[in-house]
């Protein structure tokens, strides 16, 4: 489970340094920001120093990448907005997060329809 998390969040990381090296107009590094709501101990946030330091290794001074831990800029809810209003690029959340709370209009097409079985 922990090796699948962190090659997730590489993958992830990976994807959003690409995007983060595209030709920019901007002065500085980019900036890359992950956040979690879990103890710096804690699995993600060791996958998130290591996402760090391959990234920087990579990108040199190209890319800042800033670890967030113990919800210091969040709550869950908060980051996954973050996420979609371009101010945080890297969180973790469990699907169910997203799916029910985050965005009730993705669930739409499941909700129980009157004589139909459902999983729900």
């Amino acid at each position: 489970m922990r090796k699948t998390l962190l090659w997730v969040g590489i993958g992830v990381a990976l994807v959003a340094v690409v995007a983060m090296l595209a030709p920019s107009h901007r002065q500085g590094p980019n900036v890359i920001k992950i956040g979690t709501v879990v103890a710096p101990d804690h699995p993600e946030n060791i996958g998130a120093r290591k996402i760090k330091e391959l990234i920087e290794k990579k990108a040199g001074d190209r890319i800042d990448v800033q670890v967030f831990t113990d919800g210091q800029i969040g709550d869950q809810r908060t980051m996954v907005e973050n996420l979609r209003n371009g101010v945080q690029e890297i969180t973790w959340s469990p699907w169910a997060f997203w799916i029910l709370r985050a965005d009730p209009e993705c669930h739409r097409e499941r909700l129980p329809v009157p004589g139909q079985p459902t999983l729900l």
